[in-house]
Order: structure tokens, then C-alpha cells, then sequence
């Protein structure tokens, strides 16, 4: 039984929808206490229907306070927009957004591009990491 335990401590988190403040504070405090495990956020804001998943209240609280207990953000083009106020439409506001999110605290980020127009943007991604940029497409 001990063995099965320790097989099941998890290795990295990856987080994906915090619905409001209370239970974004909760997560956070949880990520503190295992700040040696890396954690990817991936953020889910709204539904493919349009339907809201994450408070706006809750959107100003991740940016100001959960971003700098997480290795790593991956927001697509609208999450992006909306934690940043950035609108991605081309490489530049991509470069721009991430640079917003690490001003926020985020260590890294990958600006997911799958909702561009164009084709070849649509395989653009903006990674940061370790105070470099690195730009794929």
C-alpha cells in the first residue's frame, strides 16, 4: 500500500478553471505549501458556448496574486486578451501579451496562437522563459 501512495504524489500540476476568488485562494494556498512541484496554468475563462467560467473579480485577483505561484501560463489568443487587455491579432500583440503576462509575475508563458486568421500565425507562439523570448512560427 505504501508503494501505491508514492507512486500517486503527484510530479506537476496543472491547473485549468478557477471560477472565483475563494477557490483560486484555496489552489493557491495548496501550490504554496508544494512549491517544489512545477505548475502549469491553463487557464479556462468561457465556455465554447460563451459562457463565462472565471468572475471577473476572479480575472484581477489571478493577475495580481496566483500568476507568481505557477511555472508556467498558457493562455490562448482570448484569455490572453483578457487578462492582459491586449488584443492578439498578429505576432507583435502575441510578443506584447506575454510581456504583460510576466509583468504580472508569471515566469513563463506560451501564448497559445490556434485562433489566428492566418494559416501560418496559426502555428505562432510566443515562450518566455528565464528573462528570454523565444517566438516559434
Amino acid at each position: 500500500c505504501p508503494r501505491y501512495v508514492r507512486r500517486r504524489i503527484p510530479k506537476a500540476v496543472k491547473v485549468g478553471m478557477l471560477p472565483n476568488c475563494e477557490i483560486a485562494a484555496i489552489v493557491a494556498d495548496e501550490l504554496k505549501a508544494r512549491s517544489e512541484l512545477p505548475v502549469v496554468f491553463d487557464p479556462v475563462l468561457e465556455s465554447t458556448s460563451g459562457l463565462s467560467l472565471m468572475d471577473e473579480d476572479c480575472v484581477q485577483w489571478v493577475r495580481h496574486e496566483f500568476f507568481s505561484h505557477v511555472s508556467l501560463v498558457t493562455p490562448n489568443l482570448d484569455e490572453a486578451r483578457r487578462f492582459t487587455n491586449e488584443i492578439c491579432q498578429d505576432r507583435a500583440d502575441m510578443i506584447r501579451a506575454a510581456e504583460r503576462f510576466l509583468s504580472f509575475g508569471a515566469p513563463a508563458v506560451l501564448v497559445k496562437g490556434g485562433h489566428l486568421a492566418d494559416e501560418l500565425a496559426k502555428r505562432l507562439q510566443a515562450v518566455q522563459y528565464l528573462q528570454e523570448m523565444y517566438v516559434f512560427g
